[in-house]
């Protein structure tokens, strides 16, 4: 016996209505021409751009490009068309304004529907609700520019230190020879000199350390460069 599908148009519509309504988002198919004009709208519109099913099919005349936040506009419709061209279905975020103001980020993903002869007869759709998302990724950008600005800091804070240690050490190296050339008498400006030399070694270890944390460890250390240009009077003493 053959199957008889005896579902009636209302039954549809409300399996649809039911299906629709648990996407957080609004589904559309709209003309392909200017404006793209919408032919029928469906899901959570109100909740996700403000506007009801109503107010979309009439109140803005049915075209939704016509909410489109104006420093998106090109660009959304510019690689919305690009896609069409190529027949391949879009992926865009971008923002709409509701009634009141609202800027509301979005993202849409659909394509275009194509006669046999590959004509575009219509578009179709979703537009997902992105705003949550996109001020978690604001305030991620954020923190991260935060991050940037202090390691500049820290940075230039390390540089200079390392600076001051190149005076200590070079200190340390005319304490060194003052102490070898004074014999016995300069045994206390030996230690002294050793002393210094030590800490700012250790110093200068950690400094590294830092700009090695930092990122920053392929720029010229100030000290290094400064002790190789002193590098020969560590030989003084004992000549």
């Amino acid at each position: 016996m053959p199957y008889t599908d005896q579902t009636s148009e209302g039954d549809i519509t409300q399996r649809f209505d039911a299906i629709t309504s648990h996407i957080p988002g609004v589904l559309f198919r709209c003309h392909p021409t200017p404006g793209y004009p919408l032919m029928w709208v469906a899901g959570k519109s109100q909740e996700t751009i403000g506007y009801t099913h109503d107010e979309l099919m009439h109140s803005i005349g049915g075209a939704w490009s016509t909410i489109l936040h104006p420093d998106d506009r090109i660009r959304m419709l510019t690689e919305l068309q690009n896609a069409l061209d190529a027949h391949e279905p879009w992926q865009i975020e971008f923002r709409m304004v509701s009634p009141v103001g609202k800027v509301v980020w979005v993202k849409g993903y659909g394509g275009g529907l194509y006669s046999t002869d590959g004509e575009l007869q219509a578009l179709e759709g979703v537009i997902i609700d992105m705003t949550a998302q996109m001020a978690e990724k604001s305030n991620w950008q954020s923190r991260a520019q935060e991050a940037r600005e202090r390691n500049v800091r820290i940075v230039a804070a390390t540089a200079d230190i390392l600076e001051t240690l190149q005076s200590l050490s070079v200190l340390s190296i005319n304490a060194s020879i003052e102490a070898a050339r004074a014999g016995d008498a300069g045994r206390g400006f030996s230690v002294v000199a050793q002393e210094m030399n030590r800490l700012a070694a250790r110093a200068e270890d950690t400094a590294t350390a830092i700009r090695r944390a930092t990122g920053s460890n392929d720029q010229p250390n100030p000290m290094q460069t400064g002790l190789s240009s002193i590098a020969p009077l560590r030989e003084e003493p004992a000549a």
